[in-house]
């Protein structure tokens, strides 16, 4: 027979309790414990939710410098009224810096005398070229001498053939006065060929002017010359000791 739900579950026995609890609770799946709450039903993981996927980027048009070949840049017009050059190098180009210089010279043409002095430096070629054609028009006014005064520059072997190839008929009397070793070795060699040449130290002015056959107030012209020509190069002491 049917079961009477709206009888008190205190006054009924076990078992209809436990069918009056099942059938007025309606959810079949879930237990019930007397004198307890009814425990919910477990709820299913959700899924995680997924990160957005990034939009794919649109290609990037190539920039117009990267994408002009080399023969075209070349070619690129220049705006109107502009001033900017596309063809111009970005670099500017390297100046050739001003060289500090390693002698200098003066021909004394009432003593027939050329007087050269010398730094610590060889000569460049563009100075010792100039001296050679100076060399080589002083010897053309006949009865000729030389003195050079360096402080242990002297020129290059290719320098030295240059010069001897312009004085090897026309041998010179030539006092060269140094106290550097290297240049005594150079005159030494240069004597070979030219025997009137001579080297003599910082001391030996004059025995050099006497080499040279100029007279003591001759000697002290060439001595003034000396000083003149150190003081143009810089060459913060006196030239002769």
């Amino acid at each position: 027979m049917p079961l009477n739900t709206s009888l008190p579950i205190r006054s009924a026995p076990v078992w209809i309790k436990n069918s009056l609890l099942r059938s007025r609770s309606g959810e079949a799946a879930t237990t019930l414990r007397l004198g307890g709450s009814p425990q919910p039903a477990a709820r299913s993981p959700q899924p995680a939710a997924r990160s957005p996927q990034p939009a794919a980027r649109s290609p990037q048009p190539a920039c117009a410098p990267c994408s002009t070949s080399p023969e075209e840049s070349s070619e690129l017009p220049r705006q109107p009224g502009s001033t900017y050059d596309p063809r111009a190098t970005a670099v500017p180009l390297t100046v050739e810096s001003k060289h500090a210089p390693t002698q200098d010279f003066e021909f004394l043409a009432e003593l027939e005398l050329l007087v050269l002095y010398q730094t610590d430096k060889t000569p460049l070629d563009d100075e010792w070229d100039t001296y050679l054609a100076a060399l080589e028009d002083a010897g053309k006014s006949g009865r000729f001498r030389s003195i050079v005064v360096t402080d242990g520059g002297y020129p290059s072997r290719a320098q030295r053939a240059r010069m001897m190839s312009k004085t090897r008929e026309r041998p010179t009397r030539v006092a060269v006065i140094s106290s550097a070793a290297s240049v005594r070795f150079v005159v030494s060699a240069i004597a070979l060929i030219n025997p009137n040449i001579k080297a003599y130290s910082a001391k030996e002015y004059p025995a050099a002017f006497e080499h040279l056959q100029l007279s003591p107030a001759e000697g002290a012209v060439a001595l003034a010359s000396i000083e003149k020509l150190a003081r143009k190069l810089g060459v913060p002491k006196r030239a002769a000791a």
